[in-house]
C-alpha cells in the first residue's frame, strides 16, 4: 500500500537501525498486497544482503525499483539511462511531467520511461546528449552515475543553504568547493585516476556526502569509474541521495522581515532561513498563506487575515518536513493606528512646524509621513506623536503613521494644511501714539492661520479679515520704530518685509492749564502748558471743540467755548487732538457760574476802621476759585475760598472813611455789591 510505503519513506536513512528495518519488514509483509512477500522481496537477492551490502532497506529499495515479472530484481544487471531515470524520479520523490511535446527525440510521448524522463529533465537530475539525444536503452557507466547524482545533490544544497559547506569554509559552487578542499575525497582511492575530469567533482562530493562508499580489494579501496552501473548499487546510491536530500531540505527559520503586520494581512512578509527546497506550505499559526519561494534561503509570503491580535508562529514545510518552532518564527499581528487630531492642522511650505498627532495604537512606529513625505517624530506616549513636518508644496495633504498594524485610515482628523509663508505689504496708519488703542489696517498675503500679531514685539489685539488683510488694535510701546510681524500658519513675516515698520510717536501731555476754570459761557483765553502739543489741531473741552490759537511744542493757547448744557458749575476733561489720535486729561478744567451774595448779611461785619488789617467774611455762591476781593478801588488777593463756594474770608485794606462798593472776581465772572462795606473812625 502507498501509505505504508510512505511510512517506510519516512524513516529511510542510510545507517537505519535494525530493528526499525525489520519491523517495517514485517508491517509491510502483513498488509501490503501486490508484493509476494516470502522471506525476502526478491527470489535473487535477500533483504539482508540489501542492509549489509548496500546500507538501505529491501522496502525502501522496492520503492525505487519494483523488480521484474518473475520474482526477481537481476541486482547485477547494467541498469540503463532510462531505468535510471525512473529509479532517480520515485526514489528522489520528483514529480513526473507529460509534456505535449518531448525534449529527447528518442524517447517519445507514450514510451515506457517518458514521464519519468521529462521529470528527471526537468529537476535538473539528467540531460541529453550534445547531438540532443538521451538513449534511454544505453547502459550508465558508474561514474556517469556519481555524476548526475552528485550534480544534484549539490544543486540542493546550493538551493536550500546558498552555498556548499565543508567544515568552516563555503563555496558558492561545486566546482568551486572542488577546487578549494573537494579534491581530496578521491585521494583514498586507488582508481581516482579513471575518472573523468568531467565527472570528478560530483563524485568527490558523493563521497564527502556518504553517499558513494567504494568498494574494498586487496586493502585498497576502488571506486570503478569506468565499470557499469548495476542495477542495486544504482538503487543504493539513489536511496541514500534521497536521504541527504530530505536532510538538506529539513526547513529552518533564522528571521522574518518584517516581524508584525496588520489583523487584515496582505503585506509581505521576508522568510529567511534554510532547507527551502520542495515546498509544500507556509503557515502563519494554522492559516495557510501564499507564497514565493524566492531561493533555498529565501521565501516571499503575504501575511494571511487575523481575527484576533498576538503572535503566532510561522512554519515551512517542504519534503524534509516543517520548520521547529523558535523565537526568530513569531510574528506578532496589530492592531491597526488611527488618528482622531492634528495641532497645529496648517503649518508652512518650508516645513519645521512642530504637530502634536493624537489618536489611538500609536506605538511601535514604523513611519509618520505627511503627504507621503517622511517626517521626524518623537512618541511622546502610548497615543501621542510629536513630528515635524516635512517640506512640502501648498495645498492640503494627509498625515500617515505606520505601524506593524497598518496605517491609519483616511479620515478629516488626519488632514494638514500646507500654506505659503506670509508677506507684509503695508500697515495704515504707518504711525501712531505711544499710547495705542488705535485701529491699523495691516495688508499683505498668505495670512491663513493666524495666531498672532505683534507692534515692536508687543502683542496686539486683531480680527482677521481676509487672507489678505488684518485689522489690528495698536498695543502701547516706546516712541520710534516697531516692526509689525503677523504669525500665520506659514510662518511669521519677515522683519524686512515692505510695508512693516509702524513709527510710535510720543502723545501730547498736559503740565497744567494756566485759568483751569472759567464761565459757562466762555470766551476766555486759556493756556494748556505740557510736552509734545505743536501738532495739536484741535481742543476739546468736554463735548465742545475748537481750533486752537497757537501751537508749541510746549503750549497751546485756546478760546474756551461756552458749556454745552444746563448752566452749572461742572469739570469736563480736556481733550487734545493730533493727526496720529487724541490724549484725554480729565477734570481737566472747570465750568463756574458767576458769584452771587447772599441776600440777608453778604458781609460780616459791614463796617470797619479805616486802619483795615480787620478780619471780614463774605456770604454768597459760586466764590469757587475767587482770585480778588476789591474795596472801592483796593484790591485784596489773600482770600480764603471755603470749599463749598459759599464764604470768602480776608482782612480788610485800609481806606478812607466812607462806604465803599465791594466787588468779587472769580473765573465764573464778577459781582459787586454796592456800598457794601463802610469805613468809620475809631470811637472816641
Amino acid at each position: 500500500m502507498a501509505c505504508l510505503i510512505r511510512l517506510a519513506c519516512a524513516v529511510r536513512s542510510s545507517a537505519k537501525p535494525l530493528a526499525v528495518v525489520l519491523v517495517l519488514g514485517m508491517l509491510l509483509v502483513m498488509i501490503c498486497p501486490g508484493i509476494a512477500y516470502g522471506a525476502n522481496i526478491w527470489k535473487d537477492i535477500s533483504d539482508a544482503q540489501w542492509q549489509d551490502t548496500y546500507r538501505v532497506s529491501a522496502q525502501d529499495a522496492h520503492r525505487v525499483a519494483q523488480g521484474y515479472a518473475d520474482g526477481t530484481f537481476r541486482p547485477n544487471q547494467p541498469v540503463t539511462r532510462g531505468q535510471f531515470a525512473k529509479m532517480a524520479v520515485d526514489g528522489l520523490g520528483v514529480q513526473t511531467v507529460d509534456p505535449a511535446k518531448p525534449t529527447f527525440p528518442d524517447v517519445p510521448r507514450g514510451s515506457t520511461f517518458y514521464s519519468f524522463v521529462e521529470g528527471a529533465h526537468k529537476a535538473g537530475i539528467i540531460s541529453g546528449f550534445t547531438d540532443g539525444y538521451f538513449r534511454p536503452d544505453t547502459n550508465l557507466t558508474r561514474q556517469q552515475g556519481y555524476s548526475i547524482l552528485g550534480k544534484y545533490l549539490s544543486g540542493v544544497e546550493l538551493q536550500a543553504t546558498g552555498v556548499i559547506k565543508d567544515g568552516a569554509n563555503t563555496y558558492s559552487s561545486l566546482q568551486a568547493w572542488y577546487n578549494g578542499v573537494g579534491s581530496a575525497n578521491l585521494n583514498g582511492y586507488a582508481d581516482a585516476n579513471q575518472i573523468d575530469t568531467v565527472h570528478k567533482p560530483a563524485t568527490a562530493y558523493l563521497i564527502h556526502m556518504g553517499v558513494v562508499l567504494g568498494s574494498p580489494s586487496g586493502g585498497l579501496w576502488y571506486l570503478s569509474p569506468q565499470a557499469q552501473l548495476n542495477r542495486a548499487p544504482a538503487v543504493a546510491m539513489i536511496l541514500r541521495t534521497e536521504a541527504k536530500v530530505l536532510e538538506l531540505a529539513k526547513p529552518s527559520i533564522t528571521a522574518l522581515a518584517p516581524t508584525g503586520g496588520p489583523l487584515a494581512g496582505g503585506n509581505t512578509v521576508g522568510i529567511t532561513g534554510k532547507g527551502f527546497v520542495g515546498v509544500t506550505a507556509v503557515k502563519f499559526g494554522t492559516v495557510a498563506a501564499t507564497y514565493t519561494v524566492d531561493n533555498g534561503t529565501h521565501i516571499t509570503a503575504v501575511a494571511p487575515p487575523s481575527t484576533v491580535a498576538g503572535t503566532v508562529t510561522v512554519s515551512v514545510t517542504t519534503q524534509g518536513g516543517t520548520s521547529a518552532d523558535t523565537e526568530a518564527d513569531n510574528y506578532t499581528y496589530f492592531v491597526g493606528p488611527t488618528i482622531t487630531s492634528v495641532s497645529p492642522a496648517i503649518g508652512s511650505v518650508n516645513g519645521g512646524t512642530m504637530v502634536l498627532i493624537t489618536g489611538t495604537n500609536l506605538a511601535n512606529i514604523a513611519t509618520v509621513t505627511f503627504g507621503g513625505v517622511p517626517a521626524t517624530y518623537m512618541v511622546s506616549g502610548p497615543n501621542q506623536i510629536t513630528a515635524q513636518s516635512p517640506p512640502h508644496p501648498a495645498g492640503v495633504v494627509d498625515i500617515r503613521v505606520t505601524t506593524p498594524g497598518g496605517a491609519n485610515p483616511n479620515t478629516e482628523a488626519d488632514d494638514f494644511t500646507y500654506v505659503d509663508a506670509p508677506t507684509l505689504l503695508s500697515v495704515d496708519p504707518s504711525t501712531g501714539l505711544t499710547s495705542g488703542g488705535n485701529n491699523v489696517v495691516i495688508r499683505g498675503t498668505n495670512f491663513v492661520g493666524v495666531s498672532g500679531v505683534s507692534f515692536g514685539g508687543t502683542a496686539a489685539t486683531f480680527t482677521v479679515d481676509s487672507s489678505t488683510q488684518i485689522t489690528a488694535t495698536a498695543p502701547a510701546h516706546a516712541a520710534g520704530e516697531a516692526i509689525v510681524r503677523v504669525a500665520a500658519g506659514g510662518g511669521t513675516t519677515g522683519l524686512s518685509d515692505p510695508g512693516a515698520a509702524y513709527t510710535y510717536v510720543a502723545a501730547p501731555t498736559i503740565t497744567k492749564i494756566v485759568l483751569p476754570a472759567g464761565p459757562i459761557d466762555g470766551g476766555n483765553v486759556v493756556n494748556i502748558v505740557g510736552n509734545n502739543l505743536a501738532a495739536v489741531n484741535m481742543v476739546a473741552f468736554g463735548d465742545r471743540t475748537v481750533a486752537p490759537t497757537t501751537a508749541t511744542d510746549t503750549t497751546v493757547t485756546v478760546t474756551v467755548p461756552a458749556l454745552l448744557g444746563l448752566p452749572q458749575d461742572q469739570s469736563v476733561s480736556v481733550t487734545l487732538y493730533v493727526p496720529l489720535g487724541s490724549v484725554a486729561f480729565a477734570d481737566a478744567y472747570q465750568y463756574l457760574l458767576p458769584p452771587v451774595f447772599r441776600a440777608v448779611d453778604p458781609v460780616v461785619p459791614v463796617v470797619g476802621r479805616p486802619a483795615g488789617d480787620e478780619q471780614v467774611v463774605l456770604h454768597g455762591f459760586h466764590f469757587f476759585h475767587a482770585g480778588e476781593v476789591i474795596f472801592g478801588a483796593t484790591s485784596v488777593t489773600d482770600l480764603l475760598v471755603s470749599a463749598d463756594g459759599r464764604t470768602i474770608t480776608l482782612r480788610t485794606p485800609a481806606h478812607g472813611e466812607g462806604k465803599v462798593n465791594l466787588t468779587v472776581k472769580t473765573p465764573g465772572g464778577e459781582i459787586t455789591l454796592p456800598d457794601g462795606f463802610e469805613y468809620v473812625p475809631p470811637s472816641i
